[in-house]
């Protein structure tokens, strides 16, 4: 008897237990907005409300626009968009990791930049692709440099004001323990948190400028370039898949960086 009425007591619990874990987990509500709008957007082209042409419903964007671009070029288009960007990245992630740092830490050198940085930071990376095709060409140089300059402002922002607002108090602490390389063992530990801000926005803004460069001629290949010639074509149906795929592949860049960013500051009770 008291065996059953156990059995009976933890099956409660157990439903109590899922029913506050559902309650407790709000992805389930964005997955719920997704699902209403596609639907909206399949029935309201289907039954008139929107013209075909200029939205196709989902089911003509797959049918196609998406399955013969994927039996096509879609696999190279999206690997050399993600070569533009991860180059583009890495060298704007490094170059303004390596400035914002030192410029943060070293007064005398954020003097000496502090200008030119000002001056050219609000300059679109869009703007500087008529001076990258004369310089460098058509071709992928062309469209990483484009993307570097979409990755260097937020990641040296960012790391530049990691580096200045070091707790003063741990300076002091450490230079009492005898710690000789403050810029390695305090500064950049302490500058983290700002750095993979830095480095996330980086990403997205990059993701971006692919696109710009790319569709703006630098190169003819990537994601970009099919979107201008579904454009070029008037295929609408092609230039809506274009964009989900650009959409998806930065939604799972971002899911992907904040699981790596809660693993670097696991020891943060905020990160968890």
């Amino acid at each position: 008897m008291k065996s059953l009425q156990h059995q009976e007591w933890m099956s409660r619990r157990g439903v109590v237990m899922t029913l506050r874990g559902f309650r407790g987990d709000r992805r389930w509500l964005g997955v719920l907005t997704l699902v209403v709008i596609f639907a909206l957007w399949q029935l309201l082209p289907s039954y008139g409300v929107l013209d075909k042409y200029l939205f196709p419903p989902p089911s003509v964007i797959v049918n196609d626009g998406f399955l013969p671009w994927f039996e096509r070029t879609f696999v190279s288009d999206v690997l050399y968009s993600l070569l533009h960007w991860a180059t583009g990245l890495a060298l704007g992630f490094v170059a303004g990791f390596a400035l914002g740092i030192t410029m943060g830490w070293y007064r005398v050198v954020d003097s000496i930049f502090y200008y030119l940085i000002e001056l050219v930071r609000p300059i679109p990376p869009i703007a500087w692709i008529p001076a990258m095709i004369i310089w460098l060409g058509i071709g992928h140089k062309t469209a990483s440099a484009i993307i570097f300059i979409g990755a260097f402002f937020p990641v040296l922002i960012n790391c530049y004001s990691g580096a200045r607002n070091v707790d003063p108090v741990l300076i002091d602490a450490a230079k009492v323990l005898g710690t000789r390389n403050l810029l390695l063992k305090v500064v950049i530990p302490y500058a983290t948190p700002f750095i993979l801000t830095g480095l996330r926005i980086a990403i997205a803004a990059c993701w971006m400028c692919v696109v710009a460069a790319e569709m703006f001629g630098t190169t003819r290949y990537g994601l970009g370039w099919t979107l201008f010639l579904a454009m070029s074509w008037g295929r609408m149906d092609l230039v809506f898949a274009g964009m989900i795929t650009f959409g998806v592949i930065g939604l799972v860049m971002d899911v992907a960086f904040r699981r790596f960013e809660r693993w670097i500051l696991r020891w943060k009770p905020l990160a968890r």
